[in-house]
C-alpha cells in the first residue's frame, strides 16, 4: 500500500492498487482546528454573533469527536452563516467535506480559510489533498507547492508534492 502522510499523522490509506484512488480514512481530531484568541476576543467583547460563531464552531467539535459527521458540518455552517470570517469553521467544514469525498466542496471550503489565513500551510496541504482526492492533479501541485513553501523543511509536503506532479 501507499503511504500518503497527512499534515498531523502518518496514515495508511488504499489497499495499493491504484496510488490516485487513495481515500481519506479519517481526519484525526488533532486535525481540527479552535478559534484563534483574536476571535475569541472578538467575542468577548459583547459581539454576540461572534460569540454564537464560536459556540457553534465548538458544537461541530464536539460532534466531530463524537462521530457525528453530519451534525459537525452543520455546526461548521452555522458558524460561517455568523461569521464568515472565522477561520475554524471555514477550516473544519472542509474538514468534514474531505472526510465525506465532498472534495469539490472540501476545495472551496479551504479556499474560503486560505482568504482568511494564507500563511497557513496546513489549510494549503489541505487544498492539495481536495484537488489530489478530486482528481485535479496540477490544482494539487499548485497548493501543495504553495504549502512546502511556507513550511519548507517539511518532508511529507515533498511528498505529496511529488505524487501530484506524477499525476499532473
Amino acid at each position: 500500500a501507499i503511504l500518503f502522510v497527512s499534515f498531523c499523522r502518518a496514515q495508511e490509506s488504499g489497499d495499493g492498487s491504484d496510488p490516485r484512488d487513495m481515500g481519506i480514512n479519517e481526519i484525526e481530531v488533532a486535525d481540527l482546528c479552535e478559534p484563534n484568541a483574536v476571535e475569541i476576543e472578538r467575542a468577548g467583547n459583547g459581539d454576540q454573533k461572534a460569540r454564537a460563531a464560536l459556540e457553534a464552531v465548538k458544537d461541530g467539535n464536539d460532534f466531530w469527536r463524537a462521530g457525528k459527521v453530519d451534525q459537525s458540518t452543520a455546526s461548521y455552517q452555522r458558524a460561517i452563516d455568523l461569521d464568515p470570517s472565522l477561520y475554524a469553521a471555514q477550516f473544519n467544514l472542509g474538514l468534514t467535506f474531505l472526510h465525506t469525498k465532498q472534495y469539490h466542496l472540501a476545495a472551496l471550503a479551504f479556499t474560503q480559510a486560505l482568504r482568511l489565513r494564507p500563511e497557513s500551510a496546513g489549510a494549503w496541504q489541505r487544498l492539495g489533498f481536495a484537488h489530489y482526492y478530486g482528481k485535479h492533479y496540477g490544482d494539487a501541485a499548485e497548493a501543495f507547492s504553495k504549502a512546502l513553501q511556507l513550511a519548507p523543511t517539511d518532508a511529507v509536503l515533498s511528498s505529496n508534492l511529488g505524487f501530484a506532479n506524477v499525476y499532473a
